[in-house]
């Protein structure tokens, strides 16, 4: 079995150049997670639970105001407020047929964890942080601040958009890809010099001068 970078793995980014742990993941954003391999990721993609998210079944519960009733899933509530009943009872309460929906907290015996978007039962809330499933979440969740700040502007320095390579199939790399970069500086009278230069992949996790 292939063990992701600890490092990748909890906090979203590996800044070790030395490391010699597995750093080619392919990320889900649907379902947030990791795959440690084209051939898991493919997997992932064909599973029952990415295709569930993927028609909008995301087992979150959803509260319904104007008819005071729960409806599971994504896909659910937009079929129940397009629904004949909840349209009268919108027209009956005078409220806007399209509410947005109230996602509790809690259920009966059972907590709601942001993290990994699903309720936990109580009996199992304790040791929930721990399990691998959460850690996997809190890593992606990391990962994306990580991605997310490094790509902000600073210290009136700012930098072009559209260096995103996205996905380069082998063949591209190999005759390279090239993408132009512009610096632009917003004060005038600061002075920027470009000291080094690196590339990094945001599937890797690794550097390359």
């Amino acid at each position: 079995m292939v063990k992701i970078c600890a490092r990748l793995e909890a906090q979203g980014a590996c800044t070790d150049p030395l490391c010699r742990e597995y750093h080619q993941v392919h990320i889900c954003e649907l379902c947030s997670v990791f795959c440690a391999s084209t051939k898991w990721y493919e997997a992932h993609l064909a599973g029952k639970n990415h295709r569930r998210r993927l028609r909008g079944f995301d087992g979150r519960q959803y509260h319904c105001t104007i008819c005071d009733t729960q409806v599971s899933g994504q896909n659910s509530w937009v079929q129940h407020i397009q629904g004949k009943q909840h349209c009268r009872n919108a027209e009956i309460t005078g409220a806007l047929a399209n509410v947005a929906p109230v996602i509790p907290d809690t259920l009966p015996g059972r907590t709601f964890c942001g993290v990994c978007d699903k309720y936990v039962p109580n009996s199992l809330w304790a040791s929930h942080p721990q399990s691998s499933d959460h850690r996997r979440k809190e890593g992606y969740a990391a990962f994306k601040i990580a991605l997310e700040e490094a790509e902000k502007d600073r210290h009136d320095v700012v930098l072009s958009e559209g260096l995103d390579f996205g996905i380069v199939e082998s063949e591209d790399a190999a005759q390279g890809v090239w993408r132009a970069l512009t610096i632009e500086i917003t004060v005038p009278s600061s002075r920027v010099i470009i000291k080094s230069v690196s590339f990094s992949s945001s599937f890797t996790g690794t550097q390359s001068p």
